[in-house]
């Protein structure tokens, strides 16, 4: 399906649904519920407001709002207008969200509470924007192509710089197109909205939702933090198709297990963003034999559009222990294995995975030289052919399925955030009680966790943990917050003088025990 033209931008795939499904629930959440109808009329009466104020097709918009419908209403407020959403999650840190909205330079932020920005930055609310505009009854110009710019969405940064991915409609359309034909979804279905706006699955389980006449339940973010609340919720909402990170997944399976096993509505369960923990879903299934949902294990990258690979699990797969496959690429997208010569490496051995297709993003936010490294074109049957190094070591399994092997760098994945631990190094360094700085990820009593190693400036001068992540927990979000901080006088170097994260590795992974 590679290289396929898909009609119609992403506002033109809700009009068509919002046609075929008027009276349905789109979205539920806290506030009550939404219908296909009144999203569709609210969200162009957003879109005709955001330009009287002066918002212009090509335009950058923050979106900075509550979970549920106001996320829903102010994204395809912004997408019908002609411009490009900017997620900002305002539990981020104040510097956090400085420096988006000072990098990506948004004309305004779409909010539904006060949010800390720089000065300048005009902030429109939400309630006053539509309310203004109540007289609008529908909103016929759809001024998006598929070749615009539908949003950016901020990941980390090695070098302390976070770095906006650019992906437009079309790159979203091809994700739709092609997986939905894996999966039996329809207007019967109830998508939990469980991932933060800023969080690329976002992306997944809004548009999987509202283009196939689902309804997207949205999670508030406290009971997104409880297991046991979000199991009841689970149950109470009879959600359908669940997307989680394997490692939030052990806790709700444990959950889970402690309510008793309660009956389910779940007919999938997706996950992506971290290495699948199999034992998570036999204690599910122990809990309830009969429960049979569908269990899909995929990979993805924010830079090729969420989702690159998929693999339906049998029980052959749950039972087994060792690695698990992510199974094959979805057909919008090619991947190929390739050493450090950029030659394809034999099946079985491990090499690092590019992407090819209509998932690759645009590219970084006004970042040329990142850009120019990491979108690199390759001659692929003869052809140049622009590919996205991802920096993930793979191979290739007997069966022609992709097992995932780890890094080729210090980018790390924790809960189903991708984190580069250069950033945390960069901004513990500004520490004023931290000379040098080694963050590593470890297993930790219950899950996987970051530690940080720093040496201090002064002798006798230690740097406390609570002092350092609540330093850290003002300029990165939550979930870039090491757990825990380990005091020593140097690191361990390597014979030939260099650091030796191995030993740094071992240092950490004692104390996360301890």
């Amino acid at each position: 399906m590679a290289g396929k033209k898909h009609c119609g931008s992403l506002v033109h795939r809700f009009a068509a649904a919002a046609t075929l499904y008027r009276s349905r629930v789109a979205v539920s959440d806290a506030g009550g519920d939404l219908t296909y109808g009144e999203l569709d009329q609210r969200s162009s009466r957003i879109a005709r407001g955001l330009r009287a104020w002066g918002v212009c097709p090509g335009d950058r918009v923050g979106l900075s709002v509550q979970r549920g419908s106001p996320v829903l209403l102010g994204m395809l407020g912004i997408l019908k207008a002609g411009a490009s959403y900017v997620p900002m999650d305002s539990g981020y840190p104040p510097d956090r969200l400085r420096f988006m909205c000072e990098d990506s330079r948004p004309c305004c932020v779409l909010c539904d509470d006060p949010t800390p920005l720089p000065d300048g930055v005009p902030l429109i609310q939400l309630g006053e924007l539509e309310a203004g505009n109540d007289d609008v009854e529908h909103d016929a110009e759809i001024a998006a192509s598929v070749a615009d710019l539908a949003y950016i969405i901020y990941t980390s940064g090695s070098t302390g710089r976070p770095k906006g991915v650019m992906v437009t409609h079309q790159n979203v359309i091809a994700l739709l197109d092609c997986a939905l034909p894996f999966f039996d979804v329809g207007p019967e279905d109830r998508w939990s909205l469980f991932t933060s706006h800023s969080f690329d699955v976002s992306v997944w389980e809004m548009w999987m939702s509202i283009v196939t006449g689902g309804t997207a339940v949205a999670v508030p973010a406290d009971v997104a933090r409880s297991p046991d609340a979000f199991v009841q919720l689970l149950a109470e909402q009879r959600v359908t198709v669940l997307n989680q990170v394997p490692s939030i997944f052990r806790h709700v399976s444990a959950a889970y297990v402690r309510a008793g096993a309660p009956q389910l509505a779940l007919r999938y369960v997706i996950f992506a963003g971290e290495t699948l923990d199999r034992s998570a879903i036999r204690n599910f299934l122990a809990a309830a034999p009969t429960a049979a949902p569908a269990w899909i294990n995929m990979y993805g990258i924010t830079e090729t559009t969420v989702h690159a690979t998929w693999k339906r699990l049998d029980s052959a797969d749950l039972d087994a222990d060792g690695a698990t496959p992510i199974g094959c690429p979805l057909p919008h997208l090619r991947c190929f294995l390739l050493d450090d010569a950029r030659r394809p490496v034999r099946k079985g051995d491990v090499g690092e995975l590019w992407l090819s297709g209509e998932g690759v993003a645009t590219g970084y936010f006004d970042r040329p030289e990142l850009t120019a490294e990491r979108f690199v074109s390759l001659a692929i049957d003869g052809s140049p052919t622009r590919c996205y190094r991802s920096g993930d070591l793979a191979l290739e399994r007997r069966d022609g399925e992709l097992e995932y092997v780890g890094r080729a760098d210090d980018q790390v994945k924790l809960r189903g955030f991708r984190i580069e631990l250069g950033e945390i190094e960069h901004a513990l360094r500004e520490h004023p009680a931290v000379d040098d700085a080694v963050v590593v990820k470890v297993d930790g009593p219950v899950a996987p966790m970051l530690v940080a190693v720093v040496v201090h400036r002064h002798e006798g001068q230690r740097a406390k943990t609570p002092d350092v992540r609540s330093f850290l927990g003002q300029r990165l979000p939550s979930h870039m917050v090491p757990n825990r901080v380990l005091n020593v006088d140097t690191f361990p170097l390597s014979p030939s003088g260099k650091l030796d994260r191995r030993a740094v590795q071992k240092l950490a992974a004692a104390n996360a025990k301890a």
